[in-house]
């Protein structure tokens, strides 16, 4: 299903148990409907249901790990997070080739990271998003911090240049906003009461 502007008004507890009877991760079903996590989760509150705990099946991340996948392909492959497969490996004494060792990591939200530790705005522990690399590797510089890179099909795993847009935080938000309730640059002005 297509995000839709006006999503938010249609999830009714019945499909949302629904969705998550059949899929069991908010992770998933966020994706489905092209919202956050957060906002299921959000939901799934508002109408009670309860989140139910899946353990990791550590035996089918041993089999895979064993084949050489990384945890955050084994994670994608079963619907858990790179670091919900790295804990059950380390608790369960698995192996798993962690992408930490490749030089990356993927996040709980999707993003690519790059260990660069010598560039000027990494992270503390030297991670750099993987599109942000991209896109200065493309314009032969680096980005200042205020310079966000777009998706522009809002994949964030997708960094080819192709997909990657320059711009400033207002424009960002512009991008995400457009086309949802509420105020933004699509919509009217919001009438100034009179006061007396």
């Amino acid at each position: 299903m297509q995000a839709n502007s006006n999503l938010k008004e249609f999830f009714t507890k019945e499909m949302l148990e629904r969705d998550y009877d059949g899929i069991h991760s908010t992770n998933k079903i966020a994706d489905k409907y092209g919202v956050s996590k957060k906002t299921i989760l959000n939901y799934m509150n508002r109408f009670g249901i309860e989140k139910i705990r899946i353990t990791v099946p550590v035996d089918i991340v041993r089999s895979l790990a064993e084949k050489g996948l990384s945890s955050p392909e084994i994670g994608s492959m079963l619907g858990f997070t790179q670091s919900a497969i790295s804990k059950a490996g380390k608790k369960n004494g698995i192996k798993i080739t962690d992408t930490f060792h490749k030089g990356y990591v993927v996040t709980d939200s999707g993003y690519k990271m790059i260990r660069v530790p010598d560039h000027p705005y990494c992270d503390k522990k030297g991670y750099v998003r993987e599109h942000r690399l991209v896109m200065e590797e493309y314009l032969g510089r680096i980005l200042d911090p205020y310079e966000l890179v777009h998706h522009i099909n809002r994949d964030r795993g997708d960094n080819r240049i192709e997909n990657l847009e320059l711009v400033l935080s207002a424009e960002h938000a512009k991008h995400h906003h457009i086309g949802k309730k509420g105020r933004g640059p699509d919509k009217k002005p919001r009438k100034k009461a009179l006061r007396s």
